[in-house]
């Protein structure tokens, strides 16, 4: 795609701005993506990110945020969504990014779908994916689930990439991550970290609580909230962590990565000997750091994370197997 010749005002759209470490991932390969493969110069196009928090997308990421998004789309020549699970009936996503590819095709934008996650099983979102996906320019997923779910629908020129967020994680080197190894008695690779969604019920607190307690007799265990989404339980890691903390006997760290970039996150996960994840960044920046992962299957919005952990060969935990998978 050379779409980006004449100087354009560029909006991209995701899940950013929610203090989702996984998400800044994204967005911080979605604009190495678009300088390094599709030719975007910052020193010609100007690019705005639509962000739930712009002063911490602009001091994350150096580039303009703002937070009207249909002013923004109306003063946008071209209108990028990506990356993630954006079209999925998770919190009815399909249906409020569907409306934003309607109205920016109405506005006669051009509009371009970027690494994005598709996750849907009722009919009557696959009519309305299959008619707004024929509104857009270009598609490309980060998935060959997402692909499949397009060829069913008979959407077929879509480009299979890999998720965004492999394009601009690089391990950063911090004096923050060193100071709060040395204040936490933490060495390199001696620590198991952890990363755990909030769970939706009693039997997932305590598939967590078993597996920590397990690790924890022997290991240093590190619990990091990826997600700390301030309106949404289900979003917020550092509810259930703090929870988790308070019933565990043994010694449990937590590093709170407020307002860290992705790759500070990055370099800290580098000096762990082992990642396990229910969610699906933890276990990317592991593979990118070449640390051993283990993924850990939640009770709900588990496919993006199973669907990972098959193509790359990640063994996976559940409640039924945890102890053999972990005891090997």
């Amino acid at each position: 795609m050379s779409f980006l010749i004449k100087p354009k005002r560029i909006l991209i759209i995701g899940g950013y701005g929610f203090s989702n470490i996984g998400d800044e991932a994204i967005l911080g390969g979605l604009l190495k993506y678009l300088e390094d493969v599709l030719g975007y110069n910052k020193n010609i196009h100007k690019i705005t990110v639509f962000s739930n928090n712009p002063n911490y997308t602009m001091t994350i990421h150096g580039i303009d945020a703002k937070k009207n998004i249909i002013h923004q789309i109306l003063r946008s020549d071209i209108i990028i969504i990506g990356g993630g699970e954006l079209f999925s009936e998770y919190k009815l996503l399909l249906y409020k990014n569907s409306f934003l590819v309607i109205l920016a095709r109405l506005l006669n934008k051009k509009i371009y779908l970027i690494g994005i996650g598709i996750d849907i099983k009722k009919l009557i979102s696959k009519l309305l994916l299959k008619f707004v996906f024929r509104l857009v320019d270009s598609i490309s997923v980060r998935d060959k689930s997402s692909m499949q779910i397009l060829h069913d629908i008979c959407i077929n020129n879509v480009q299979l990439m890999q998720d965004l967020a492999f394009y601009g994680l690089r391990p950063i080197k911090s004096s923050l991550i060193d100071n709060f190894m040395k204040q936490h008695g933490l060495t390199p690779y001696n620590f198991i970290i952890i990363v755990i969604r909030p769970y939706d019920n009693s039997t997932q607190l305590s598939f967590y609580i078993n597996i920590i307690k397990m690790l924890a007799k022997n290991n240093r265990v590190v619990l990091i909230p990826f997600s700390k989404h301030q309106s949404s339980h289900e979003d917020n890691d550092l509810n259930v962590i703090q929870q988790i903390k308070r019933v565990c006997e043994q010694e449990i760290t937590i590093f709170d990565p407020h307002n860290t970039h992705p790759n500070v996150v990055l370099y800290f996960i580098s000096m762990s000997k082992l990642v396990i994840s229910s969610r699906l960044h933890p276990l990317i920046f592991a593979k990118v750091a070449n640390v051993k992962s283990i993924a850990m299957l939640p009770l709900y919005q588990s496919k993006k994370v199973r669907t990972f952990a098959e193509e790359n060969n990640i063994p996976i935990i559940t409640p039924n197997n945890f102890k053999d998978v972990l005891g090997a």
